[in-house]
């Protein structure tokens, strides 16, 4: 799903115990990560089958990772979109410079080179 999404896996981590599924008859229709650095987070790999695009599937995932943000005790979550921004606008972040994100978030293989510099930076406080 996220090769056919066009997101990048190479640096996803072995174990994915940050990331929720959407299923729709045993089938995975929807999934969403987040990589935690202490008190932030990286909201990654936000992908939903077309065929249930516009359903409420992605929301639905967004609110899990928050809550799970909040659980685990992040205070803010980053993500890079090069396509997204205006959906993540709606579900309450807000763009940042490149220079504001913090380092662990520049630190990672999305910031620093698998996604292009032109690339959208997010940030939603919790």
């Amino acid at each position: 799903m996220l090769k056919n999404a066009s997101l990048p896996i190479s640096d996803l981590p072995e174990s994915l115990s940050n990331f929720f599924v959407a299923n729709f008859e045993s089938q995975i229709v929807g999934i969403a990560g987040l990589e935690m650095f202490g008190k932030i987070g990286l909201l990654r790999s936000v992908a939903v089958d077309p065929a249930f695009q516009k359903k409420g599937i992605a929301e639905k995932l967004l609110q899990k990772i928050k809550r799970h943000a909040e659980e685990s005790g992040i205070e803010d979550i980053y993500l890079i979109t090069n396509t997204a921004d205006q959906y993540f606008l709606r579900q309450g972040f807000h763009p940042i410079t490149r220079a504001q994100a913090p380092e662990a978030i520049q630190q990672t293989a999305q910031f620093s080179g698998l996604c292009p510099a032109s690339s959208f930076v997010m940030k939603h406080a919790l």
